[in-house]
């Protein structure tokens, strides 16, 4: 599955890429779909933010692997990934709840540690580095939530 110009990519490297590009798919489908369902400015705001920010990686992620990843269309390297925000697009989420917005950071923030326990595993410079950048800008997503919530209290 990746295409790049390293032979040290191991199995957990490329099962971490695949899950990696799921997290950004879905995430950005729950996302465009959350910002569309709240009236509150800031917080469809942030969730624009992070439907946007979702969609950049995919891309770059995508590209630097060499990996093809049409919008909304199928791709046999993801089955079997299911995410929450599968299941989460479904449900009636209350963005101006609390407890809702306090789960999603929760739930944000497994992803995140599943990409630094993933980064500390690879031996791959060039996945490290990789992973590295988008762990930042998941950092970033995980602080617009928070100060949504900050504001929320």
């Amino acid at each position: 599955m990746l295409d790049v110009s390293s032979h040290s990519y191991t199995h957990m490297d490329e099962i971490s890429a695949t899950y990696l590009l799921a997290v950004c798919r879905d995430g950005k489908l729950f996302y465009s779909h959350a910002a569309e369902s709240v009236e509150n400015y800031s917080i469809k705001r942030a969730l624009q933010q992070m439907a946007i920010t979702r969609q950049e990686l995919l891309k770059e992620v995508s590209a630097k692997l060499a990996i093809d990843m049409p919008d909304n269309q199928h791709d046999p390297h993801l089955d079997g990934i299911k995410l929450w925000y599968t299941d989460a697009i479904d449900q009636a989420w209350d963005f101006s709840d609390m407890m809702v917005l306090s789960k999603l950071r929760a739930l944000e923030s497994k992803n995140l540690d599943s990409l630094i326990q993933a980064i500390k595993k690879t031996s791959n410079q060039y996945s490290r580095e990789l992973m590295s950048n988008v762990a930042a800008r998941f950092q970033l997503c995980l602080d617009l939530l928070d100060s949504i919530i900050a504001k929320q209290s």
